[in-house]
């Protein structure tokens, strides 16, 4: 077998593509970041860091001994896993390995004020790069980065390049993959690819229900159970025509030569300390021995552009940075055969002996973490939410998620003592939320608000009673199926003693038999409304705990500066700001929440759009009346609102003489499930009025058109001047003969209808106004809903106990949770000095 001299050939242009790269990049990281947050440009998203060893294979021949293979050692390494961009695990991504051996001794290409030099080693999960030269390299990243032209001009003139990064094979565990270096360097003097290949055999599938980083979280399963190997190899470039050293979009095919093993010990990588340490570090082709000093004209720009880049990362962020020596073991969680915990022990820094680094049990001891007081009650209270489902699939989201109300009515049994014994669950679970046995709430982290309720005073319009159902009614964070995925994961045995009540409901049926019967008796909102819109469960739980522990930090600068001049503004904010960005807990808060994305925003005009004809098709009756008699346009056009309004001024203010309202039972049982903390809820339903053609359709349009003012611009907590309502919903069921008003509120019941009263009377009117039993109007504006205690009187009338009704944050006001978001974004908003004084009031 042949093998080549290395050579390369450096292009006198290659300076200055390398510049023009790096003020483009400078630019992207000024514009992206602010400074003290600036994330590193490559492979930018970390799975975690691990402790590792480096181990020479022991009798090498004599040809392969060289530079850090040239004898016998184990060393210890940090290996970091990325991905080389933001996106979710289970989408098709560059996977990256990042190995730094610690105490290599030597000079290196690029030199370190540190006794103790390292060698990186920089690799990833496909052979190639996809660029033929260094040109199209530069231009792949200024597409990324630069101006719009930049973009186009790739996209357009280098199609190929980009359809080459679809050819990425999919990664299900990162300890059963191969990672290549894709670019080729010196082995003395010859040139060499290095390749790391698993012993693992390559077993994983993707999840079935996979989570945005569960890369990150198989490491962590399979580190804790077992240790894993990789083979460190290196592919030799015999044929200088097949195998070139320019164009790094060829793949070499001579054979791998294995002169190393990487151990990764079963391990702990998650913690703090070591998660920062992992994105502080930098890697670099060029912290190598000359012996392997990175060849071609990608790797020199490569080099330049990753030093430049750390260092002004480090710098935007007021770090120094060093690389890592023996005091940095510390940080390795290692695990023994009993998973008990002990720190990988230093003896020596003689790079010729043998096995200097030792990881043994015998110098084993415990880890003692040492807790900031200030965060102890966050960490104790996210822990318990910091890997569920919605920690996972939101906080790293890019798109806002929304929240979603879903609401099932359906017939309860009659025959037996279903109704009787099913009340009494429902008292069950509902006078005891948290410790019930039944159904654990708070563990299911996407719901804000639940309830349950039967509806049994229900009537027609000619006041016969209608059969007892059971009204299901939950808001949530994100898309229907992953709620229903996880809904009966979480509360199946509580799901069903409650549903085996109802007619239809199969305890012992498939889940998606269940969720089909749910589903089977859902019954959509007319108009649904969130204060909070894009706040998910635990974003509402983190922005609370960011609050509480700036407070306290803020209370302890304050008595810092006590009899002194208090701190400025731009003083403030910044140790704030370090504050954070020292406590990864808090992390979250550097950066702004997600925006709603194009297709939610199409979708909503098209859904603004469909609305207007809603109410254009309920007014199609006195158009077509109008047409009929000959009108002009614009007759035509005013007149059916004119018809409309008149015939609501005469039905809304007559009330069917041959029918009483309905008599509701005492209040005591509505009174005493209200006030057992902040927040409360109201439940109320009735009978739509005779004539029910007109009452029906003229509440349906009043809810569309309420729909469109409170999507489009009650959207910051405000519906109308009320601003204690965190949702509400409202439903019409029995063929449009009922209809049902469910809030969940701040405050006391009388505060928050005097609210209803002060601030949207007319609304009252205009749409309880169409229920049997509303108080008397004049012209529709007037009287009903401003007769005050006649008005609430009625409400008390038409308002049902609701047995369990569970509330994700209780003690939280709609105010606090829109003052906490604001208190987040300051931290990734550019303020001037007024702006941080009236951001710092929010304290």
């Amino acid at each position: 077998m042949g093998v080549a001299p290395a050579k390369s050939f450096m292009d006198p242009e290659e300076a200055k593509w390398g510049e023009r790269l790096i003020a483009a990049m400078e630019k992207y990281l000024d514009q992206k970041f602010k400074a003290g947050q600036t994330q590193r440009m490559f492979h930018p998203q970390m799975h975690g860091c691990v402790f590792a060893d480096f181990i020479v294979e022991p009798n090498l021949p004599e040809d392969l001994k060289v530079g850090i293979f040239a004898q016998e050692t184990t060393r210890a390494a940090w290996i970091r896993f990325s991905n080389s961009t933001w996106k979710d695990d289970i989408k098709k991504n560059f996977r990256g390995m990042a190995v730094k051996v610690i105490c290599v001794d030597g000079e290196k290409l690029i030199q370190q004020d540190k006794p103790y030099d390292t060698q990186d080693f920089v690799l990833v999960n496909w052979p190639t790069l996809g660029v033929s030269s260094y040109i199209v390299a530069v231009r792949a990243i200024l597409a990324l980065v630069g101006t719009i032209f930049d973009t186009l001009y790739f996209a357009f003139r280098y199609f190929g390049a980009v359809l080459e990064t679809f050819r990425v094979v999919p990664c299900f565990n990162l300890l059963e993959t191969q990672y290549y270096s894709q670019v080729p360097s010196k082995f003395g003097d010859r040139a060499v690819k290095y390749s790391v290949i698993p012993h693992k055999k390559k077993t994983s599938t993707a999840p079935k229900k996979p989570l945005p980083d569960y890369l990150r979280a198989r490491l962590a399963d399979d580190l804790v159970s077992e240790e894993a190997s990789f083979d460190f190899c290196i592919q030799f470039q015999t044929d200088p025509k097949t195998m070139p050293i320019e164009n790094p979009s060829v793949e070499w095919k001579s054979p791998f030569i294995k002169l190393a093993t990487i151990r990764i010990a079963k391990q702990l990588f998650n913690q703090d300390d070591q998660w920062q340490f992992g994105k502080s570090l930098t890697y670099n082709p060029w912290h190598a021995l000359p012996e392997h000093e990175p060849l071609s004209a990608v790797n020199r720009i490569r080099g330049y552009v990753y030093e430049q880049m750390s260092a002004y990362r480090h710098k935007r962020n007021h770090v120094t940075y060093s690389e890592p020596g023996p005091e940095s073991f510390e940080m390795g969680r290692l695990l023994n055969k009993d998973n008990v915990e002990y720190e990988p022990v230093f003896v020596g820094i003689d790079s010729t002996a043998v096995n200097n680094i030792i990881l043994s049990e015998e110098h084993a001891k415990m880890l003692k973490t040492t807790e900031n007081p200030e965060l102890v009650k966050l960490r104790a209270e996210s822990t318990s939410f910091a890997e569920s489902l919605e920690h996972k699939l939101y906080l790293h989201s890019k798109n806002r998620v929304y929240q979603f109300e879903f609401t099932a009515i359906s017939k309860i049994r009659t025959d037996g003592t279903h109704l009787a014994e099913l009340r009494t669950l429902l008292d069950k679970i509902g006078t005891d939320i948290k410790g019930n046995g039944l159904i654990n709430f708070g563990q299911f982290a996407l719901v804000h608000f639940c309830r349950w309720f039967i509806i049994d005073n229900a009537k027609e319009p000619d006041l016969t009673l209608i059969s007892p159902t059971l009204a299901f009614n939950i808001i949530f964070d994100g898309d229907q199926k992953i709620f229903f995925d996880q809904l009966f994961d979480h509360w199946g045995q509580g799901l069903d003693a409650i549903f085996s009540h109802c007619e239809g409901y199969d305890a012992i049926a498939t889940t998606d038999t269940k969720i089909a019967w749910l589903l089977k008796n859902n019954n959509k909102p007319r108009n649904f409304w969130t204060a909070a819109m894009g706040r998910t469960v635990t974003m509402i739980q983190m922005e609370a705990m960011l609050h509480d522990a700036l407070e306290t930090r803020m209370d302890i600068m304050n008595k810092e500066h006590v009899g002194a001049t208090p701190p400025a503004p731009g003083e403030v904010f910044t140790t704030l700001n370090n504050y954070i960005f020292d406590n990864p807990e808090m992390h979250f808060a550097l950066h702004p929440p997600a925006k709603p994305s194009f297709g939610k925003i199409m979708g909503d005009l098209l859904r603004a759009i469909g609305n207007i004809g809603v109410v254009s098709l309920l007014l199609c009756p006195t158009w077509l009346a109008c047409v009929f008699l000959g009108l002009s346009c614009w007759t035509l056009f005013i007149s059916p609102l004119l018809i409309g309004l008149i015939l609501a001024l005469i039905f809304l203010a007559i009330e069917n003489p041959k029918v009483k309202p309905p008599v509701n039972k005492p209040i005591t049982n509505v009174v005493e499930l209200e006030d057992r903390q902040f927040q409360n809820q109201l439940t109320v339903y009735g009978t739509v009025k005779r004539p029910n053609w007109f009452h029906t359709n003229f509440l349906r349009m009043v809810l569309v058109i309420s729909s469109i003012q409170g999507r489009y611009k009650a959207t910051k907590g405000d519906l109308g001047g009320i601003i204690t309502i965190h949702f509400l919903s409202w439903h019409m069921f029995n063929k449009g003969r009922n209809t049902m008003f469910l809030s969940n509120y701040d405050g006391g019941w009388e505060s928050y209808l005097s609210e209803f009263i002060d601030e949207a009377g007319y609304v009252m009117n205009i749409s309880f106004g169409n229920l049997i039993g509303y108080p008397a109007m004049k012209w529709l504006f007037w009287s009903g809903a401003y007769n005050e205690q006649v008005f609430k009187t009625v409400v008390r009338d038409f308002q049902y106990p609701c047995p369990i009704w569970y509330s994700a944050y209780p003690m939280l006001s709609i105010r606090n949770i829109l003052i906490n978001s604001q208190i987040r974004q300051g931290f990734s908003q550019n303020m001037n000095e007024k702006e941080l004084a009236e951001w710092l009031k929010l304290f």
